[in-house]
């Protein structure tokens, strides 16, 4: 199962249908659920959750083998490094609660 978050998006929406026409299982990740009736149409399983909040995010992501994440900033953000920092950090902690494998694979360690 692979989890997308980011999935309303353009980039999270190409990744969910090349994966969905190649037949693999894909947990779409959705801040407002309704954003997700044509991810419902493709197959998708949706999860709802912001990304700021770990917890929402260990749901989300729990069970999966592997995740793709889109980190949006809002462009109305008064500070847009920290909720940038302040994502990152929750999908972080999400990835890292117990029961998750300890395996992290970054794309500049993918690359060496």
């Amino acid at each position: 199962m692979f989890a997308i978050l980011g999935a309303a998006g353009k980039v999270g929406g190409s990744t969910i249908v090349a994966l969905r026409h190649a037949g693999a299982p894909v947990r779409a990740v959705v801040r407002e659920r309704s954003k997700a009736a044509h991810l419902v149409a493709l197959g998708c399983e949706i999860a709802v959750a912001d990304l700021q909040d770990a917890a929402a995010l260990a749901r989300a992501i729990g069970s999966v083998s592997a995740v793709q994440v889109i980190c949006p900033v809002a462009g109305q953000a008064d500070d847009a490094p920290a909720e940038m920092r302040r994502s990152i950090e929750a999908i972080g902690d999400a990835w890292m609660l117990p029961g998750r494998p300890r395996s992290w694979r970054s794309p500049t360690t993918a690359r060496s």
